[in-house]
């Protein structure tokens, strides 16, 4: 596997909602950079698909499934982890879920899921495994926050504020554990050529909506988010707290 060379060697990285989309991308980035890296899915055999191909590039990998939607999930997740390893020096909170529906349409069941999925286990992993970085005065977390968090669409209100939510956990740690030598910070993307939005792939009102919305006039590839992510874990941002990093083609800008 060639490297990045940006300061990740040796260092243990998870990536939950590793097995496809952006996650997939960030987890070889960071594979790529000389990490030993823990994958996490949903299901055993996407979660092993993905080890397996990392090994055959020559990175070290292990592999927790796990659903994030209960606190045992997420429990699962980070024990697994530590047991691969001994330890997280860079946790990357990717996991997420998109289901737009109208707020009124929106019942209870739904409700808890996304919040579970796309906030508490972002929270419960953060808190599983920063008590470490904590401790040991070293590490790095990263939310991956969205540019939805700061601007709004109809039809999928809950998936929004969760968004918005996890931007403010991220600057809400950074103060908290700056003296502890924890760096804490969201990634943010815009509109990227990913399963997550069905309805922006292929051609269609939705995509044509996103492109015209977007200045660059086009959706991201999931290669273009590695490096930033890597720059947020590494020394090179080493005076880099509390901060949202967007990377949208100029969505919020436009």
């Amino acid at each position: 596997m060639t490297a990045r060379g940006v300061g990740h060697a040796g260092r243990v990285v998870l990536v939950s909602g590793s097995t496809r989309g952006l996650g997939r991308a960030l987890v070889e980035g960071y594979a790529q950079d000389g990490a030993r890296v823990v994958v996490h899915g949903r299901t055993t055999s996407a979660v092993q698909d993905v080890v397996e191909a990392l090994r055959a590039g020559g990175a070290e990998a292990a592999g927790v499934a796990a659903d994030l939607a209960s606190a045992d999930g997420c429990e699962a997740l980070a024990q697994g982890a530590l047991g691969a390893f001994g330890r997280v020096d860079v946790l990357v909170n990717n996991a997420g879920m998109s289901e737009p529906r109208p707020f009124l349409a929106s019942d209870d069941a739904y409700l808890a899921r996304i919040l579970d999925v796309n906030l508490l286990s972002a929270m419960r992993l953060t808190r599983a495994l920063g008590a470490g970085m904590v401790e040991r005065r070293d590490g790095a977390v990263v939310f991956l926050g969205s540019v939805l968090g700061r601007t709004a669409l109809a039809g999928n209100a809950s998936y929004l504020v969760t968004k918005a939510a996890v931007e403010q956990l991220a600057r809400a740690l950074a103060v908290e554990w700056a003296r502890h030598g924890v760096r804490v910070n969201c990634l943010a993307p815009g509109f990227f050529e990913t399963d997550i939005v069905p309805e922006a792939r292929g051609e269609g009102p939705v995509r044509d909506a996103v492109l015209r919305r977007t200045p660059m006039r086009r959706m991201g590839a999931p290669a273009e988010l590695i490096d930033a992510a890597l720059f947020l874990t590494s020394p090179r941002s080493s005076f880099v707290t509390g901060a949202t990093l967007h990377v949208d083609g100029g969505w919020l800008a436009g």
